[in-house]
């Protein structure tokens, strides 16, 4: 007979050690499977609006920046569009064209992406 548990918590520290019992229970020559647990981050979705207007006020700023060095001055905003987010682990670079979202790792970083247009005037 094959059994599959799934565990959902909110704390994951508990799933962390229920992973590493498991493999108390092989040792002990208990058959069971046991694979890597998954963490997701649920929210979201609480602070999606928050992020983009950062990253929005970042996009302004880094537009300002290239127009003092390029001796113009920054015009209006032509157009905005929301790109998407990149929830990664921890000091990690991987980035996609599609968004990512890790499930390996409790600790995340969650980042915005935003494409702002503006015009330049001299």
């Amino acid at each position: 007979m094959i059994w599959k548990i799934t565990v959902s918590l909110d704390q994951p520290e508990v799933i962390k050690n229920l992973d590493q019992s498991a493999g108390q229970l092989i040792e002990q020559g208990i058959e069971i499977g046991s694979w890597a647990p998954e963490y997701y981050y649920t929210k979201i979705d609480n602070i999606k609006i928050t992020m983009l207007g950062a990253a929005m006020k970042d996009a302004e700023q880094r537009a300002q920046t290239l127009a003092d060095n390029s001796g113009g001055k920054l015009g209006a905003l032509r157009a905005a569009t929301q790109g998407v987010f990149q929830i990664t682990p921890e000091y990690s670079t991987v980035t996609s064209d599609a968004g990512f979202s890790d499930t390996s790792s409790i600790n995340k970083v969650v980042k915005s992406v935003v494409t702002a247009e503006f015009t330049l005037n001299n």
